[in-house]
């Protein structure tokens, strides 16, 4: 099992700011010896996120996004927020 500060896991918010994107960019490991970061573009998903409740309800643009982050992170996401309120945090198991 991967640690990155003593965690097991990692929360990830703010989608709903990113719904409206027609793709996300992200960094990846980059190659410290040209100290250049390395982006890779992802699809967006176009979709209000606010109302959706389960993982497997979140558009599967999203969902390839969150397994890109724990591939590259090396350990799961475990909570997705979707909006402001506690009603809006998806935990997943």
């Amino acid at each position: 099992m991967h640690r990155i500060q003593g965690k097991e896991s990692r929360v990830k918010s703010q989608e709903s700011r990113v719904e409206s994107q027609e793709s996300i960019i992200d960094t990846v490991p980059y190659d410290l010896s040209e100290c250049e970061a390395v982006y890779e573009e992802l699809p967006g998903w176009q979709t209000d996120l606010s109302g959706i409740t389960t993982y497997d309800a979140l558009p599967q643009t999203l969902r390839d996004y969150i397994a890109f982050i724990e591939r590259y992170i090396g350990v799961p996401v475990t909570i997705v927020s979707v909006g402001p309120d506690r009603n809006q945090t998806i935990v997943r198991n």
